[in-house]
């Protein structure tokens, strides 16, 4: 293992509970696995469920989930091209309708900025140079209108 790898899996193990963060993990990707395995899964269960894990925890470990959850949330959306995207944004939508407000107002920013340096991570794996600034606007304001048209009930589904 380098250098590199092993000063994350130390920073992660001296995180508050990193045992608690493992199982929210987890937690999520089943919920996620289960929405498109069960008929009875809907968009609203899994979100309510994520959302109740997240709210029943003191705030800094809820904001740390939730920032396991984004991490989540753009891995699923990129690497597993079965999994529909509209669903991944309506649950996302319907999480932070449940979040208290000022977590809600965080993790959209967190989402919108955190996208785009996924964004950039992937295009430097992928061997290509993303677009700068022109990607970050775009990409901070296609998050806005996703959440923007989640609070409005509007769903929105690729092209």
């Amino acid at each position: 293992m380098d250098q590199w790898y092993e000063r994350c899996l130390s920073e992660w193990l001296d995180m508050p509970m990193p045992e608690k963060s493992l199982q929210f993990i987890k937690d999520v990707l089943m919920e996620l696995k289960s929405f498109y395995e069960k008929e009875e899964s809907t968009t609203e269960t899994v979100a309510l469920s994520i959302a109740t894990k997240i709210n029943l925890q003191p705030e800094p470990i809820a904001r740390d989930f939730l920032l396991k959850y984004h991490g989540i949330l753009f891995d699923v959306a990129v690497f597993h091209s079965h999994l529909d995207p509209g669903d991944l944004a309506d649950i996302t939508c319907i999480i932070v309708k449940r979040l208290p407000s000022q977590l809600a107002s965080q993790f959209q920013g967190e989402l919108t900025w955190g996208a785009r340096e996924d964004w950039d991570d992937l295009a430097l794996a992928r061997g290509r140079p993303s677009e700068g600034g022109r990607q970050t606007r775009k990409m901070r304001t296609e998050g806005r209108e996703l959440l923007l048209a989640g609070r409005a009930g509007v769903k929105i589904r690729p092209q």
